[in-house]
């Protein structure tokens, strides 16, 4: 009576398609999942609950309310009818979400799927709607959205949906920063004898409506969160070959991160400095730590690149340069390199063979290796407003 016979016989194992009722039938239904039991018996007293949702399809609208719900349900049991191991402290723990709102439209399906982009922002509205009821329920509450959408290929979901990285998701990320951050506890908790007094709401915004953001676009706050790290791990990676090159593609020039060995300082220079001797040479780079090290630098340097192709970009280095003094846009004072007569990225090879004499001598040489380009990066880039 209440679904119709295409929704019946709708295949779940890719999520529910936009549909938050079956989501809410469905879901009602996993809180006696391993998930939980191994959830519960990893919590500790002081622990801290973030849910992240997007609210304008169907698993994630449905999902946070009701995952809400069983997380403050007393006595919550097992598959076995056992109690579920520190669940007490699970109930009153500190908890805060964040829902996602449209930041993304689809494409045409290329078959059957009941996803539409047409129905986002009604299912955001009724999402939101009901919402209300979960005032007092959650300590804060954060929003984000972007009316600046960008399209994406039509996938009904699972592992097809590989949608590219956007500004939106790292903001989200920053919400769970701002939520757990002690300095905030006052903002972020209003709380009575572990009852929720008050729920906080949160949102985010940029200085101005511009299609593309650079860190100079940011407010403070956000700026001392993310230029120093982003900055600094970039300058690793670029010291290490990584670089964006213009590639023709069958037939179309395409953007790509590659490991240019042209622009690899640390295979050109490393042998002839100090830093590395009898520490990062013969095959240390074929370690298994450090060939890894390499693959998250190559990923980082892919998800800047795919914020930096969106409708709303976020690009705030230039990616393609193989310059140390230069790869930062905007005059932010965060680079110190320019403060010194070295030319490119001899200044950084000075800099690793000062600093290579107080890294911890027991250190193994990858350790040693990460510990090194933590003081150089941190001694080099120091942006502070």
């Amino acid at each position: 009576m209440l679904f119709s016979s295409r929704t019946l016989g709708l295949d779940m194992t890719e999520g529910f398609q936009g549909n938050p009722n079956i989501g809410s039938v469905v879901l009602n239904q996993f809180d006696d999942s391993n998930v939980f039991n191994k959830f519960a018996n990893d919590f500790k007293d002081g622990d801290k609950i973030f849910i992240i949702s997007s609210i304008f399809g169907g698993t994630g609208a449905s999902g946070f309310p009701l995952l809400r719900k069983i997380l403050q349900t007393p006595n919550v049991k097992d598959s076995e009818g056992k109690n579920l191991p520190n669940w007490g402290l699970v109930n009153k723990a500190p908890i805060g979400a964040i829902s996602v709102l449209p930041y993304f439209i689809v494409g045409p399906a290329k078959k059957e799927s009941q996803v539409d982009s047409d129905t986002f922002i009604d299912k955001t509205r009724a999402a939101l709607s009901y919402y209300k009821t979960e005032d007092k329920k959650v300590d804060t509450l954060y929003y984000i959205a972007d009316r600046l959408t960008s399209t994406y290929e039509h996938n009904k979901g699972g592992d097809a949906q590989k949608n590219d990285a956007h500004f939106v998701e790292l903001v989200g990320a920053l919400a769970i920063l701002d939520f757990v951050n002690p300095l905030k506890a006052g903002k972020n908790f209003s709380r009575e004898n572990d009852n929720i007094q008050k729920t906080n709401y949160k949102e985010f915004a940029i200085s101005s409506n511009l299609k593309e953001i650079n860190f100079g676009s940011l407010a403070d706050e956000t700026k001392r969160l993310i230029i120093n790290p982003l900055s600094r791990f970039l300058l690793f990676s670029k010291y290490m070959g990584y670089s964006v090159k213009l590639k023709d593609i069958d037939g179309k020039n395409v953007l790509v991160v590659e490991l240019n060995e042209s622009n690899d300082t640390f295979k050109k220079e490393h042998k002839h400095q100090p830093y590395a001797r009898k520490r990062f040479t013969g095959e240390f780079r074929q370690e298994d730590t450090v060939k890894k090290l390499e693959s998250i630098q190559s990923k980082y340097l892919e998800w800047l690149l795919e914020m930096e192709n969106q409708e709303r970009k976020f690009a705030p280095f230039n990616l393609m340069s193989a310059n140390c003094n230069d790869y930062i846009k905007g005059d932010l004072s965060v680079s110190k390199l320019k403060e010194f007569p070295y030319k490119n990225w001899a200044r950084v090879d000075d800099e690793l063979n000062a600093q290579i004499r107080k890294v911890d001598k027991s250190l193994k040489n990858d350790e040693c290796f990460l510990e090194l380009f933590y003081r150089v990066s941190e001694k080099l880039i120091n942006y502070k407003n």
